[in-house]
């Protein structure tokens, strides 16, 4: 039952009530000069422009995955961005803009590509790890499925229209289109067709006008990151595609600008007819220092409002710069160069030679990273690749004479192996749809064991010269298995796998992997790796600590009492992927020491720029 509360009302003489009279009459007067001229200000059309960066919780930091992963409501009040104490422990985290912290939304730690509905009451994402499409209502329900699965480019924009779709980017014989789906659930339908007369590799981070009148998308031609890429719009009146300008993203804003991402970390404003579907104008410099992720999307966003949201950074490095040292077994860590550092490609990668005298890794480029040899210790570091694919993870061959590597080139990839020389051509070991993402050879050369990450992260392996598509060996749709690594008698097979609720090590019998299963680690790990003995397995805890377990696989397997040999925490993480080695007597380690941040390479802030819409008309001579 509620209260309510009464005025006191003093009775005066009749003079006073016609003095008081007359006080409201004139007070009623002005209040309505002061409404005849007061005209209420659009969000964002005169405010002046503020910027400011985020400040985070330490359990809900904002994690870099390198890919697109923020949204922002049409009217700039909530965001989500993908955030944890860890990348271990990172899930999409929704936070209104008026608040200091944010709600974890459950079930998301493998979102991606995020994008909020008109209304902004939900989001769609897509499953980083089964590659199809979920809706999650925001009200703390759990996702729900809209699209089992839609291979080829997860990690490369999603877009909820207002006309009843949502737009993603998917995969044709290896070409990229995009696909639409209903909000309320259905197939999802091609929207585009190929064009590969003209080259164009796949067709990503689609935007949709207003209305449904077209959609904005990029036309990936060669990396990801480079100059040869265009932004095109769809029209879907004539169900054919018009090139604009290059660019590697383009955003709509209202009204009639488009908002274009250059390769150099630049942002452009472009004026653009949304009916005709033509650019009507010359460029204005828009905005600039905006980070680029390894495949040519970014983190931002803008609200109908005039509120963006964006990653800031130098677009030439998404990553930190590493030093590679060697650590003993008891901790005490050495710089193997000390002149040498470098930044790592992105999902980069190292491997040291069976004699220990090399080191293969994987450094960034621009666009496009490389496979790089260094020789050890203060040796010359030599290129290995030279072709414009993505290129990573890095594995030396068995007999020390080749080093493969993994290459994504459009909708495909492939791991190829070329002489450590450099001599002769490059060979293909396997090509696949499946976006492989790391392999393990087995000491003879006979089998190579890769893992892949769509449909799902499951592992594969083939005997290269004898089967001509890979074996299922631990493909659980319902779980990731990641990191392969073969023992050297080439009979077992250890990996990480996520089936308990968190990751851990496990080991199955190889190539015969059903005939049973030994879980490794307790407390969480990631990125194993076999001693060249084949009596220890090493791996990372989820503590950070570089750990090492007894094992024997005679006459049965046994598994011992593993121990803690050094804390990690100084040393990059790999939470998909093995991103350390062991030198051939199992006595020493190489790691990747994290450098501090320079000018050069910073990582960057999450940044928010309220009225931005009032900056642009003055950048555009407008009032």
């Amino acid at each position: 039952r509620g209260t309510t509360s009464y005025a006191t009302v003093e009775h005066g003489t009749p003079a006073d009530r016609r003095t008081a009279v007359a006080g409201w009459v004139l007070a009623g007067l002005l209040l309505v000069m002061l409404a005849a001229t007061w005209v209420p200000r659009k969000p964002g059309s005169h405010a002046p422009t503020v910027r400011y960066a985020l400040g985070f919780p330490v359990d809900q930091g904002f994690i870099d995955f390198g890919i697109q992963a923020v949204a922002i409501s049409p009217d700039g009040s909530r965001f989500v961005y993908p955030g944890g104490a860890s990348r271990r422990e990172a899930s999409t985290i929704l936070r209104e803009r008026d608040q200091l912290t944010g709600r974890v939304l459950p079930a998301t730690e493998n979102a991606t590509s995020p994008a909020f509905s008109p209304d902004g009451r939900r989001i769609v994402f897509r499953d980083g790890r089964l590659s199809g499409l979920k809706v999650y209502t925001l009200d703390g329900s759990t996702p729900a499925t809209l699209v089992d699965s839609l291979p080829g480019f997860p990690n490369s924009g999603t877009a909820w229209g207002d006309d009843g779709y949502i737009y993603a980017p998917g995969a044709v014989d290896g070409r990229g289109i995009l696909f639409r789906i209903p909000e309320a659930g259905g197939a999802a339908e091609p929207f585009t067709t190929q064009d590969t007369a003209s080259g164009v590799v796949a067709q990503v981070t689609p935007n949709v006008l207003p209305g449904g009148r077209g959609v904005l998308y990029t036309e990936w031609h060669g990396p990801t990151r480079g100059n040869d890429n265009w932004i095109s719009v769809w029209d879907p009146k004539s169900r054919k595609s018009i090139r604009l300008l290059q660019g590697l993203q383009a955003w709509y804003l209202e009204p009639g600008l488009l908002l274009v991402l250059r390769p150099n970390g630049t942002a452009v404003m472009v004026p653009f007819d949304a009916d005709k579907l033509m650019v009507t104008g010359a460029e204005s410099p828009a905005l600039e220092g905006i980070q680029i992720n390894a495949n040519g999307t970014t983190n931002l966003a803008v609200s109908l409002t005039g509120t963006m949201l964006y990653r800031s950074g130098n677009a030439q490095a998404t990553q930190r710069p590493v030093q590679p040292v060697r650590v003993t077994r008891s901790g005490v860590e050495s710089p193997i160069d000390p002149g040498w550092t470098y930044v790592p490609a992105f999902n980069g990668g190292l491997s040291l030679s069976p004699n220990a005298t090399r080191l293969a890794v994987a450094v960034h480029g621009d666009p496009v990273g490389d496979i790089w040899i260094k020789d050890l210790d203060r040796g010359p570091l030599s290129r290995l690749t030279f072709d414009n694919s993505i290129k990573y993870r890095p594995l030396w061959t068995s007999n020390g004479a080749s080093v493969s590597y993994v290459i994504e080139d459009g909708a495909n990839s492939a791991i190829l192996r070329r002489r450590a020389d450099g001599g002769g051509g490059v060979d293909t070991v396997i090509t696949s749809s499946q976006t492989i993402a790391e392999a393990s050879w087995s000491a003879d050369g006979s089998w190579l064991a890769y893992r892949i990450t769509i449909p799902s992260r499951d592992i594969y392996a083939i005997r290269p010269g004898v089967d001509s598509v890979g074996i299922p060996i631990v493909a659980s749709t319902e779980f990731d298995e990641r990191a392969p690594t073969l023992s050297p008698d080439g009979k077992w097979l250890a990996y990480q796998s996520d089936e308990s609720g968190r990751d851990e090590i496990y080991i199955r019998p190889f190539p015969d992997a059903d005939a049973g299963r030994r879980q490794v680690s307790i407390a969480g790990g990631g990125e194993p790796l076999w001693a060249h003995s084949g009596r220890e397995l090493f791996y990372r805890s989820a503590a950070r600590q570089t750990m090492a377990v007894p094992i024997t696989t005679t006459p049965t397997l046994a598994i011992g009492q593993g121990r803690a040999l050094f804390a990690d925490s100084s040393y990059v993480l790999a939470p998909s992927y093995r991103g350390y080695d062991v030198t051939q007597d199992d006595q020493s380690f190489v790691m990747l020491r994290v450098l501090p941040e320079t000018a050069a390479a910073p990582t960057g802030q999450l940044v928010v720029v309220e009225n931005w819409f009032t900056e642009l008309k003055a950048k555009m001579g407008k009032k």
